[in-house]
């Protein structure tokens, strides 16, 4: 399948995970990404949706379509939280929306239009001060649909049920247990395991784990200053309910993963914060937030439309292609970073990044450092498809590459591509796509032997 620009201007690598997972459920092969190992590293609610669109027959723009439908019920929701200045909200969402960056948060083939649905529901019902039951059947689903929302979840349920009697809080808090037990359930059954080995490689840095959980701990005042500012309204209390849950997210993403946003479409917290402030800001603010909005538009929109945004992405589509017309049904192929890949080839993929593969790999290589060793003497797939920086190429003979040592390998496919990344969009990056096999069958010569020659002429 060759990928269309807008599923390669919006999808990015990790949407293909989903993908890979949820087609091969579908086909009855398990819960897995590669056919090879078992996998949970998902947020289950998204894999669920993911699924019933491929059980049905549907593919990337069905799973879009699926996303825009979230986000409208979210959106809408959130209109009907509001007293007033609703028309304040529809025009900073229109803001949001104009910029290619804004509806990437929204259209990504990942959890972010579910998770913002599912919150907005739960913020919707704050408001409303429904029954203890609903509060918490929809704080479970939220937590569900992205598992560090309970960042979100606490704070809001905290305010409300503070107030309510001790019957009211063993509701919510049995209703929210149904859907974590469920979706923890399935997820023991598909693979053995509760804890999302994706997570668990993220929070394998035990001195950021400490300062994350000191960082989110910080948070308390807040909420107690939240607590003192907050009106008997039930849209004053969910307003800074929500602001304390997303300085608690900002605080873990510094302290983490030392970033203030990861990754763009972990922005949906943030925007509905936005939304649902709008109505009680001046009209000198809500002008500056649309300047500020309009400019990102042309910047984002101006960086996209070029092709070497996504440069990456086409070539590692172009990668599995090749895969399918060259190599053998029951070969293998490896590399990082690898969602494109596998979603454009037939052939098995394993992701050596660990995110979608097993506890075993996790645990075995991983956490021993023993990358190289796993792929040249335990996996030995026959190819490696990866894009490695050109200076790497230049620097070492040996190309190291995350454990691995690339340079004995033989070159079968090699194409020069330009990347520029959104957050540095005047830098370009020069760097190779490369299919590499084990044997000569598709050449004789080891990356070591041409990595001089490789992208000073025509890709190869």
């Amino acid at each position: 399948m060759r990928p269309t620009l807008w599923v390669l201007a919006f999808f990015p690598d990790d949407a293909w995970y989903y993908f890979e997972i949820a087609a091969r459920l579908a086909e009855g092969g398990g819960s897995t990404f590669d056919g090879i190992h078992s996998t949970n590293g998902y947020h289950p609610l998204w894999l669920g949706v993911c699924l019933a669109v491929f059980a049905a027959g549907g593919g990337a723009p069905s799973i879009a379509a699926v996303q825009v439908g979230f986000a409208l019920v979210g959106l809408l929701l959130l209109l009907k939280s509001l007293n007033s200045g609703v028309g304040a909200a529809l025009v900073t969402t229109a803001f949001v929306c104009a910029s290619f960056s804004g509806l990437k948060i929204f259209v990504n083939g990942l959890e972010s239009s579910l998770a913002f649905a599912c919150f907005s529901a739960l913020f919707w019902a704050c408001v409303r001060q429904e029954r203890g039951w609903v509060l918490g059947l929809f704080a479970g689903l939220t937590i569900v649909s992205r598992w560090n929302a309970v960042l979100l979840v606490v704070p809001l349920l905290g305010m409300f049920l503070a107030r309510q009697p001790v019957r009211q809080q063993s509701q919510a808090l049995a209703a929210m247990l149904v859907p974590v037990c469920v979706a923890l359930g399935l997820v023991w059954l598909a693979t053995g395991h509760f804890f999302p080995v994706s997570a668990a490689i993220k929070l394998s840095n035990r001195f950021s784990i400490a300062w994350t959980i000191a960082g989110v701990l910080s948070c308390i005042p807040l909420g107690l200053v939240a607590w003192r500012h907050s009106s008997d309204s039930g849209l004053s209390r969910a307003r800074w309910a929500l602001a304390v849950g997303v300085g608690a997210i900002v605080v873990s993403d510094i302290a983490l993963r030392r970033a203030v946003v990861p990754e763009i479409w972990t922005l949906w917290p943030h925007v509905t914060l936005l939304l649902v402030v709008a109505p009680a800001l001046r009209r000198w603010q809500l002008i500056a937030i649309g300047g500020g909005a309009i400019g990102i538009a042309v910047v984002s929109w101006t960086h996209r439309l070029n092709p070497e945004s996504y440069s990456t992405y086409a070539a590692a589509s172009r990668s599995g292609q090749w895969l399918d017309l060259n190599a053998k049904h029951d070969d293998i192929a490896a590399g990082w970073d690898v969602g494109y890949v596998a979603g454009h080839t037939s052939r098995a993929v394993v992701n050596l990044d660990g995110l979608v593969n097993s506890w075993e790999y996790k645990r075995d290589v991983i956490d021993r450092q023993r990358e190289g060793d796993y792929l040249d003497h335990e996996l030995r797939p026959r190819f490696v498809v990866q894009d490695v920086p050109i200076p790497l190429l230049r620097s070492y003979a040996s190309v190291p590459f995350k454990g691995a040592r690339l340079g004995g390998w033989y070159v079968a496919r090699a194409e020069c591509i330009v990347f520029r990344a959104a957050l540095s969009p005047w830098k370009r990056e020069e760097r190779v796509a490369l299919v590499l096999s084990r044997d000569t069958e598709f050449g004789n010569k080891t990356l070591t032997e041409v990595r001089e020659e490789l992208c000073r002429g025509d890709s190869t």
